[in-house]
Protein backbone atom coordinates (compact mmCIF):
# COMPACT_ATOMS: atom_id res chain seq x y z
CA UNK A 1 0.00 0.00 0.00
CA UNK A 2 1.27 3.33 -0.43
CA UNK A 3 -0.12 6.50 1.21
CA UNK A 4 -0.30 9.22 -2.10
CA UNK A 5 0.34 12.65 0.44
CA UNK A 6 4.20 11.39 -0.54
CA UNK A 7 4.30 11.30 -3.99
CA UNK A 8 3.54 15.42 -3.97
CA UNK A 9 6.59 17.61 -5.46
CA UNK A 10 8.11 14.20 -6.89
CA UNK A 11 10.11 15.10 -9.72
CA UNK A 12 9.32 13.43 -13.30
CA UNK A 13 12.05 12.09 -14.85
CA UNK A 14 12.62 11.48 -19.04
CA UNK A 15 14.79 8.01 -19.28
CA UNK A 16 15.58 9.39 -22.77
CA UNK A 17 17.19 12.07 -21.19
CA UNK A 18 18.59 12.00 -17.93
CA UNK A 19 16.68 14.65 -16.13
CA UNK A 20 13.83 15.86 -14.57
CA UNK A 21 10.82 17.28 -16.85
CA UNK A 22 8.62 18.18 -14.20
CA UNK A 23 6.93 17.49 -10.62
CA UNK A 24 4.03 15.74 -9.27
CA UNK A 25 1.53 19.03 -8.56
CA UNK A 26 -1.52 16.94 -8.09
CA UNK A 27 -3.12 13.34 -8.36
CA UNK A 28 -6.32 12.49 -10.77
CA UNK A 29 -8.96 10.12 -9.53
CA UNK A 30 -12.13 9.08 -11.48
CA UNK A 31 -15.29 10.61 -10.37
CA UNK A 32 -16.27 7.77 -7.91
CA UNK A 33 -13.02 7.87 -6.07
CA UNK A 34 -12.32 4.70 -6.46
CA UNK A 35 -8.89 4.32 -8.65
CA UNK A 36 -6.43 6.60 -9.61
CA UNK A 37 -6.26 7.51 -13.21
CA UNK A 38 -2.75 9.61 -13.52
CA UNK A 39 -0.92 12.74 -12.01
CA UNK A 40 -0.95 16.15 -12.96
CA UNK A 41 2.44 17.16 -13.77
CA UNK A 42 3.99 21.18 -13.27
CA UNK A 43 6.50 21.83 -15.92
CA UNK A 44 9.60 23.31 -14.16
CA UNK A 45 10.31 25.87 -16.31
CA UNK A 46 6.76 27.13 -17.31
CA UNK A 47 4.91 25.61 -14.99
CA UNK A 48 2.01 24.69 -17.27
CA UNK A 49 -0.12 21.70 -15.81
CA UNK A 50 0.12 18.31 -18.10
CA UNK A 51 -1.45 14.66 -17.25
CA UNK A 52 0.30 12.05 -16.86
CA UNK A 53 -1.69 8.23 -17.21
CA UNK A 54 -0.32 6.07 -15.26
CA UNK A 55 -0.06 3.26 -17.95
CA UNK A 56 2.83 5.56 -19.10
CA UNK A 57 4.78 5.23 -15.48
CA UNK A 58 7.50 3.08 -15.78
CA UNK A 59 8.75 3.19 -12.14
CA UNK A 60 8.29 5.21 -8.70
CA UNK A 61 10.67 5.39 -5.88
CA UNK A 62 12.38 8.14 -3.86
CA UNK A 63 14.31 9.61 -6.68
CA UNK A 64 11.14 10.45 -8.68
CA UNK A 65 8.34 9.21 -11.58
CA UNK A 66 10.26 7.81 -14.22
CA UNK A 67 8.71 7.94 -17.77
CA UNK A 68 10.06 7.17 -21.21
CA UNK A 69 10.26 10.88 -22.51
CA UNK A 70 8.38 14.10 -22.11
CA UNK A 71 6.18 12.36 -24.70
CA UNK A 72 4.34 10.52 -22.05
CA UNK A 73 2.75 14.04 -20.78
CA UNK A 74 -0.91 14.87 -22.13
CA UNK A 75 -2.08 18.54 -22.69
CA UNK A 76 -4.40 18.77 -19.28
CA UNK A 77 -7.40 20.05 -19.90
CA UNK A 78 -10.05 17.87 -17.63
CA UNK A 79 -12.03 19.25 -14.52
CA UNK A 80 -12.79 16.40 -12.29
CA UNK A 81 -13.23 16.60 -8.36
CA UNK A 82 -10.37 15.53 -5.81
CA UNK A 83 -10.85 14.89 -2.51
CA UNK A 84 -7.83 16.18 -0.87
CA UNK A 85 -8.70 19.45 1.49
CA UNK A 86 -12.23 18.70 1.74
CA UNK A 87 -14.60 18.02 4.49
CA UNK A 88 -16.31 14.43 4.59
CA UNK A 89 -19.97 14.78 5.53
CA UNK A 90 -21.97 11.75 6.23
CA UNK A 91 -25.80 11.85 4.31
CA UNK A 92 -27.27 12.68 7.85
CA UNK A 93 -25.03 15.53 7.85
CA UNK A 94 -22.05 14.21 10.18
CA UNK A 95 -18.90 15.68 10.00
CA UNK A 96 -16.15 13.29 9.49
CA UNK A 97 -13.11 15.09 9.25
CA UNK A 98 -11.16 16.71 6.64
CA UNK A 99 -9.76 14.44 3.93
CA UNK A 100 -5.31 15.05 4.69
CA UNK A 101 -4.31 11.69 2.83
CA UNK A 102 -5.61 8.64 0.42
CA UNK A 103 -4.19 4.62 0.68
CA UNK A 104 -3.89 3.16 -2.25
CA UNK A 105 -3.28 -0.71 -3.55
CA UNK A 106 -2.55 -0.96 -7.01
CA UNK A 107 -3.62 2.36 -7.78
CA UNK A 108 -6.98 1.40 -5.96
CA UNK A 109 -8.24 3.96 -3.49
CA UNK A 110 -8.69 1.43 -0.54
CA UNK A 111 -9.24 3.99 2.23
CA UNK A 112 -9.29 7.79 2.76
CA UNK A 113 -7.78 9.32 5.72
CA UNK A 114 -9.64 12.08 7.90
CA UNK A 115 -8.38 13.79 10.30
CA UNK A 116 -11.28 12.09 12.53
CA UNK A 117 -10.10 8.76 11.01
CA UNK A 118 -10.51 6.38 7.90
CA UNK A 119 -13.38 5.52 5.44
CA UNK A 120 -13.97 3.29 2.47
CA UNK A 121 -14.62 4.38 -0.82
CA UNK A 122 -17.46 2.11 -1.49
CA UNK A 123 -19.45 4.40 0.42
CA UNK A 124 -18.40 7.58 -0.98
CA UNK A 125 -21.64 8.77 -3.01
CA UNK A 126 -20.07 11.83 -4.59
CA UNK A 127 -17.25 14.29 -4.40
CA UNK A 128 -18.76 17.42 -4.78
CA UNK A 129 -17.29 20.91 -4.86
CA UNK A 130 -17.46 21.82 -1.10
CA UNK A 131 -17.88 18.28 0.11
CA UNK A 132 -17.20 14.48 0.09
CA UNK A 133 -20.30 12.91 0.65
CA UNK A 134 -20.26 9.63 2.73
CA UNK A 135 -22.94 6.96 2.53
CA UNK A 136 -24.11 5.24 6.36
CA UNK A 137 -25.30 1.73 6.10
CA UNK A 138 -26.24 1.53 9.78
CA UNK A 139 -25.63 -2.40 9.73
CA UNK A 140 -22.01 -2.23 9.14
CA UNK A 141 -21.36 1.17 10.19
CA UNK A 142 -18.72 0.25 13.28
CA UNK A 143 -16.95 -1.31 10.46
CA UNK A 144 -16.88 1.70 7.91
CA UNK A 145 -15.22 4.77 10.23
CA UNK A 146 -12.92 4.32 13.11
CA UNK A 147 -12.55 7.28 14.84
CA UNK A 148 -9.23 7.76 15.37
CA UNK A 149 -9.10 11.44 17.16
CA UNK A 150 -10.24 14.87 17.20
CA UNK A 151 -7.04 17.02 15.84
CA UNK A 152 -8.50 19.96 13.96
CA UNK A 153 -6.60 21.69 10.97
CA UNK A 154 -6.71 25.03 9.67
CA UNK A 155 -9.37 25.95 7.57
CA UNK A 156 -8.96 25.19 3.76
CA UNK A 157 -10.80 27.55 1.14
CA UNK A 158 -11.76 24.98 -1.72
CA UNK A 159 -11.61 26.49 -5.22
CA UNK A 160 -14.52 25.80 -7.45
CA UNK A 161 -14.87 22.48 -9.63
CA UNK A 162 -17.08 21.40 -12.32
CA UNK A 163 -18.60 17.46 -12.19
CA UNK A 164 -17.75 15.59 -15.34
CA UNK A 165 -17.21 12.35 -16.79
CA UNK A 166 -16.19 9.51 -14.79
CA UNK A 167 -13.23 8.80 -16.79
CA UNK A 168 -11.75 12.56 -16.76
CA UNK A 169 -8.80 12.94 -14.39
CA UNK A 170 -8.60 16.20 -11.72
CA UNK A 171 -7.23 19.10 -12.68
CA UNK A 172 -4.35 20.86 -10.08
CA UNK A 173 -5.90 24.32 -8.98
CA UNK A 174 -3.21 26.09 -7.80
CA UNK A 175 0.29 26.73 -9.68
CA UNK A 176 3.09 27.68 -7.17
CA UNK A 177 3.71 30.54 -8.70
CA UNK A 178 0.10 31.53 -7.00
CA UNK A 179 1.28 30.96 -3.80
CA UNK A 180 4.29 33.93 -4.04
CA UNK A 181 3.43 36.52 -1.56
CA UNK A 182 0.63 34.63 0.14
CA UNK A 183 1.71 33.35 3.97
CA UNK A 184 1.92 29.91 5.63
CA UNK A 185 -0.61 28.60 8.21
CA UNK A 186 1.40 26.65 9.93
CA UNK A 187 4.78 25.48 10.65
CA UNK A 188 5.92 23.42 7.20
CA UNK A 189 9.29 20.88 7.84
CA UNK A 190 11.13 19.39 5.59
CA UNK A 191 12.55 15.80 5.21
CA UNK A 192 15.54 16.39 8.26
CA UNK A 193 12.93 18.31 10.54
CA UNK A 194 14.17 21.13 8.94
CA UNK A 195 11.70 24.64 9.26
CA UNK A 196 10.99 25.68 5.75
CA UNK A 197 9.02 28.35 6.88
CA UNK A 198 6.92 29.12 9.44
CA UNK A 199 3.58 30.00 10.57
CA UNK A 200 2.72 33.34 8.86
CA UNK A 201 5.73 33.95 7.13
CA UNK A 202 5.72 35.04 3.75
CA UNK A 203 5.96 33.04 0.58
CA UNK A 204 8.55 33.74 -1.51
CA UNK A 205 10.21 31.62 -4.58
CA UNK A 206 13.07 30.50 -2.39
CA UNK A 207 10.72 29.23 0.36
CA UNK A 208 8.80 27.39 -2.71
CA UNK A 209 11.74 25.95 -4.53
CA UNK A 210 12.63 24.56 -1.02
CA UNK A 211 9.38 23.18 -0.34
CA UNK A 212 9.72 22.11 -3.53
CA UNK A 213 13.24 20.00 -2.58
CA UNK A 214 11.39 18.66 0.70
CA UNK A 215 8.45 17.25 -0.69
CA UNK A 216 6.22 19.70 0.85
CA UNK A 217 5.03 21.45 -1.77
CA UNK A 218 1.22 20.16 -1.61
CA UNK A 219 1.19 20.86 2.12
CA UNK A 220 2.62 24.71 1.40
CA UNK A 221 -0.49 24.87 -1.29
CA UNK A 222 -2.82 23.82 1.14
CA UNK A 223 -1.87 25.40 4.21
CA UNK A 224 -1.88 29.16 2.69
CA UNK A 225 -3.74 32.00 2.36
Amino acid sequence: MENLKNIFGKNVIALNLGENIGYILNVAFDEGLKKVLGYIVCDNESEEEFFLDLKAVKAESEAGVLVDSAMSLCINDTDCSNPFGKMVLSDDGEPLGTVIDIVIRKNNVEKIITTKGEIFPKNIEIVGKNYVIFSKNKKKRKNIIRIKSTVSLPKVEILSQKKTQATLPARAYVTPSRLLNKCATIDIFGLNNELIIKNGEKITQEKINKAKKHNKLNYLIFNSK
